[in-house]
């Protein structure tokens, strides 16, 4: 009688491409997936695909990296206009912002918020009737997109009182921005200074 040897116990496997390639396998339930492992006699089969759900889920959770909105900075004299821009460092079809900002009343004088060739799209409501405020609205039906996008310019003027060197801080302390498909944008904020330099 021949003798039975363990490798002929083994069926033998030819090598096919890897489930994680197959993107019609993630299309299924999760309990389904698992359903086929148990069907499945090779372990390297198993293996890859445990991996691909691994990944799989692992990229689900990860959050979207928020863009950042950013306060220019400026330098000037006691008297003189600055300008200050407004900016995204990347927003994808973003149609929607407010920002509520604050600044020195006693150094800062707020005269006006412009948009930008970028932002036309947009129409923009300004509220300025607290001193040291600004209140911020942008909306329109479709998104603007782009990379170091500046949406608006901010002009102050320099009060002539100021006769010594002075650093004010133009701080965002509420932004809230959402895209086209009315989704909520995630933001970091980043303030601007102004340098009085007499």
């Amino acid at each position: 009688m021949k003798a039975i040897r363990d490798d002929d116990m083994m069926p033998e496997y030819e090598q096919e491409e890897c489930p994680i390639a197959q993107e019609h396998e993630m299309e299924k339930p999760l309990s389904h997936i698992f359903q086929d492992m148990l069907c499945w006699k090779s372990p390297q089969e198993v293996v890859c695909m445990l991996l691909s759900i691994t990944l799989f889920i692992f990229l689900a959770v990860i959050p979207a990296r928020a863009a950042e909105v950013t306060v220019g900075s400026a330098k000037g004299k006691a008297g003189s206009e600055i300008q200050l821009p407004l900016s995204f460092d990347k927003t994808d079809n973003m149609a929607g912002v407010k920002i509520v900002l604050t600044y020195n009343q006693d150094m800062l004088e707020f005269l006006k918020a412009e948009k930008t060739e970028s932002s036309q799209g947009l129409m923009h409501i300004v509220n300025s009737t607290v001193p040291g405020r600004i209140v911020l609205v942008m909306a329109g039906a479709t998104g603007i997109k782009g990379e170091n996008l500046v949406f608006c310019n901010l002009y102050f003027r320099i009060k002539e009182k100021l006769t010594s060197a002075f650093q004010a801080q133009i701080r965002i302390v509420e932004a809230e921005a959402k895209s086209d498909q009315l989704k909520n944008i995630q933001l970091e904020l980043r303030n601007g200074v102004v340098v009085i330099d007499n």
